[in-house]
């Protein structure tokens, strides 16, 4: 149930009924306490169980220790495996045979289970069958850039470490050339003083300068090899160096279009937005106007056509049946052709006679004057069209005015809103 239809219920529930439901309630909070105590003593009894464990349950502790260094040796070595795989994408499997020649244990190449890349899809980063496919998404974009950009940090770090290596190389070499000259010129000396064919050594001089000789030969050559061997891997990595280069334009050149369809479409979209807007404007434009004409022919009046409860009320009353004519209605002049043409004299007490009912005249016929036999005429009889037309010219000035009322309050509401 619901809390209301939970707390009506419970409003209907006796005295003796909302008791048990208390008790019970109470009831299920003692269990539910002492449940709870129960687990914290099963968790303390396990604790002093573990605490007391025996010798064997800590040699499968240190055995389970020492698994998990063993996969963990793992693991680090599928990720060396990994980190091997990337850097083979990255460059070439020659210039990385060169590089590892040269004492970089980093580009030792590990073992692993896929194929060596090309020096295309080392250069590019691609596969072979990929070459022309361009990411089409920003993520992909920038994903690409961020490892160019990575990429070429590290060729100039790995350049600036080559470069060193080359000027402790030529160091050497220059070290090695003054050693050199050094021995030359010591048994010479030794001759000019001592006279003895024999050097420091004990080793007849003709003897020890041929092995110098023969050993300074190849310590040239082995010198001249390196040094070749240290240019070629700085012309390798300058040509990769270009290639990264060369692909980081090309990733910034579709970058740029991409930015460029995106800013063309937003311009188009805003273009739509502003059409949306003018034809809404128009909408509004054309309503305002249909408005003005509304309230022009509210202002010009209304139809005179109108015919309302108080102009059907106004002719039944002047429709009504007429009551007899009094006597000073009927006691007229004789020139006015009212009443029987005796004038105000002594007959002013006598009782007017019976009206006689006269047939009804043709329709454009003259109406009868007054005179003896002349059926007395009612003056409200020849007052009634102008009368119905005074009251029709009321009900509908009152028409319009109920119409400028409701119109000038309608004015009103529209300049609040």
């Amino acid at each position: 149930l619901g809390a209301g239809q939970r707390n009506a219920t419970y409003a209907l529930l006796s005295k003796a009924e909302r008791n048990r439901i208390v008790q019970r309630e109470v009831e299920r909070r003692i269990r539910e306490r002492e449940r709870r105590a129960q687990g914290v003593a099963q968790a303390q009894l396990a604790r002093s169980v573990v605490d007391r464990a025996s010798d064997e349950d800590d040699v499968r502790v240190v055995d389970s220790y020492a698994r998990s260094l063993i996969e963990r040796g793992r693991q680090r070595r599928r990720q060396l495996e990994e980190e091997s795989e990337r850097r083979d994408r990255q460059f070439g499997s020659a210039e990385r045979a060169s590089l590892a020649a040269a004492g970089f244990p980093q580009y030792q190449r590990m073992p692993h289970a896929h194929h060596a890349p090309t020096d295309r899809e080392a250069v590019s980063g691609w596969p072979e069958d990929k070459q022309d496919v361009q990411p089409e998404r920003s993520e992909s974009l920038s994903l690409s850039l961020s490892s160019i950009r990575l990429a070429k940090e590290r060729l100039a770090q790995r350049e600036a470490a080559l470069m060193d290596a080359l000027r402790e190389h030529e160091g050497d070499q220059q070290h090695a050339r003054r050693v050199e000259s050094d021995q030359k010129v010591q048994p010479e000396a030794e001759v000019d003083s001592g006279g003895d064919s024999r050097n420091v050594h004990g080793v007849e001089r003709g003897t020890s300068v041929g092995d110098a000789g023969s050993r300074s030969d190849r310590e040239r050559e082995l010198n001249d090899e390196r040094d070749a061997e240290v240019r070629g891997m700085l012309d390798a990595l300058r040509e990769q160096t270009s290639a990264v280069l060369d692909e980081l334009r090309r990733e910034r050149e579709v970058e740029r279009r991409v930015q460029q369809e995106r800013e063309r479409e937003r311009e188009r979209e805003r273009e739509r937005e502003r059409e949306r807007q003018r034809e809404r404007a128009r909408e509004r434009e054309m309503a305002r106007r249909a408005q003005q004409e509304r309230e022009s022919e509210t202002e010009a009046g209304p139809a005179r056509n109108v015919f309302t409860r108080e102009d059907s009320s106004v002719l039944d009353a002047l429709y009504a049946p007429r009551p007899t004519p009094r006597q000073h209605e009927v006691d007229g002049d004789v020139d006015s052709g009212i009443g029987d043409g005796r004038g105000r004299g002594g007959a002013a007490q006598s009782p007017p006679p019976p009206p006689v009912r006269q047939p009804r005249r043709p329709a454009g016929s003259p109406p009868r004057r007054g005179g003896v036999g002349a059926a007395p005429t009612s003056p409200t009889s020849l007052t009634l069209p102008k009368l119905l037309a005074d009251e029709l010219t009321a009900a509908v000035r009152r028409q319009d005015n109920q119409l400028a009322a409701t119109l000038a309050s309608l004015k009103e509401l529209r300049t609040i809103m």
